[in-house]
């Protein structure tokens, strides 16, 4: 299909993109790498009055160290993180986000930024935002703002961006001692998008679990924490116990025929995210 007739700026920066924005109305939209905004487009599914372009915006297409960790712009792409970010961060989750994402096209084009803002429910990168703690950095006409990737989505597609407001980028912490992380997922078959996957980011030291956070998605209506998972792993439970308990934090919706299904597939991402990420800790404390 075609989509419906819209008016395009293409912003210089953050300000103008802002203004813009408010200048267009409640339809206005912003426009990253547009992998997921231009099939909306193309149904007629959404139908903005102004599309504001954030690719002429300078600096949004870094990613810049400091003392803290990573700050990722608005305009990084899937391969970018796959071929830089892991490597600069250190946190191995990255990588196994970036190459499970759509296809080389997809990944070429679409932003780690515009996929948390998109907030698919079944998406990759939120529960690896929420595992690793990353702040969403949020510009707006009310001035910056910063809020953790946990607090961010409230509901599938839905965030706590007010009109007008602009994701800039995200802060990722700097790897900690003893920390590893894992993102696994079983993908559906025609989309690619996860039917369940399971971020893992935990803290090991001098052989102890210390501190756990773990993520899932693809079965409720938004990805989240699961706060019983890793109590239960901090108390001495194996993965395999402390995947049983997974359930207990999410909801799934209505009774529907594979309702069980998506269940066990919680349980078993869960899981092995959880013993992947551990395994990889090992070997870099033998190694």
């Amino acid at each position: 299909m075609i989509p419906a007739e819209f008016e395009y700026h293409r912003a210089s920066s953050i300000h103008d993109a802002i203004d813009a924005l408010a200048s267009g109305g409640e339809d206005a939209r912003p426009l990253a790498g547009g992998q997921s905004l231009i099939s909306l487009l193309r149904l007629r599914l959404a139908r903005p009055s102004l599309l504001v372009d954030l690719s002429g915006i300078p600096n949004l297409d870094r990613v810049s160290l400091s003392d803290h960790g990573v700050s990722v712009g608005a305009m990084v792409t899937h391969d970018h993180v796959l071929r830089e970010l892991t490597r600069l961060s250190g946190h191995e989750s990255f990588a196994d986000a970036a190459s499970q994402l759509g296809d080389r096209q997809i990944r070429s084009r679409g932003t780690l930024v515009g996929a948390l803002a998109y907030a698919d429910p079944a998406g990759d990168w939120l529960p690896v935002a929420i595992a690793l703690r990353f702040h969403v950095n949020i510009s707006g006409p009310a001035g910056d703002r910063s809020q953790p990737a946990e607090e961010f989505t409230t509901s599938a597609f839905t965030t706590t961006l007010e009109p007008c407001e602009v994701v800039t980028s995200v802060d990722v912490p700097k790897i900690r001692q003893g920390e590893t992380s894992a993102y696994l997922k079983v993908p559906d078959p025609a989309s690619g998008y996860a039917q369940a996957g399971a971020a893992a980011a935990l803290v090991v030291r001098d052989g102890t679990l210390v501190e756990a956070n773990v993520a899932l998605t693809g079965v409720a209506a938004s990805p989240s924490r699961l706060p019983s998972v890793e109590k239960a792993l901090l108390g001495g439970a194996t993965a395999h116990d402390a995947s049983r308990y997974c359930l207990d934090d999410i909801e799934v919706g209505p009774a529907t025929p594979d309702r069980r299904y998506r269940l066990n597939l919680a349980q078993v991402t869960t899981r092995r995210s959880i013993d992947t990420a551990l395994a990889r800790g090992a070997r870099r404390h033998a190694g």
